[in-house]
């Protein structure tokens, strides 16, 4: 269901916030980002009262960090470096389930 996926990002950004010692909100954020949970048509399947909550949370820009402008720093000087137009960067997401 909606709810499952979307409940599956938000454990994912919680993770990210209780295991990254850097920059955790930003990472969360951007990860929520990313997957679409914070869309409009992705709040859509939430009360009223909740999409104003995760709205709040979203108001802030992410790209705005130290650790994406840093990131686009070393990317330019590698794409630089090498003389290439190509540009990407692949991110890979791990999805690990836990029985007990």
């Amino acid at each position: 269901s909606q709810h499952y996926w979307a409940l599956c990002r938000w454990y994912e950004a919680l993770r990210l916030l209780v295991v990254s010692w850097e920059e955790a909100e930003d990472l969360a954020m951007a990860l929520l980002n990313m997957t679409g949970v914070l869309s409009e048509t992705a709040l859509a399947i939430w009360p009223s009262h909740i999409q104003a909550r995760i709205r709040s949370l979203s108001s802030s820009d992410i790209y705005a960090s130290p650790r994406f402008a840093h990131l686009k720093a070393v990317l330019a000087s590698k794409l630089a470096a090498s003389g290439s137009n190509f540009r990407g960067i692949v991110f890979v997401q791990q999805l690990v389930t836990t029985h007990i």
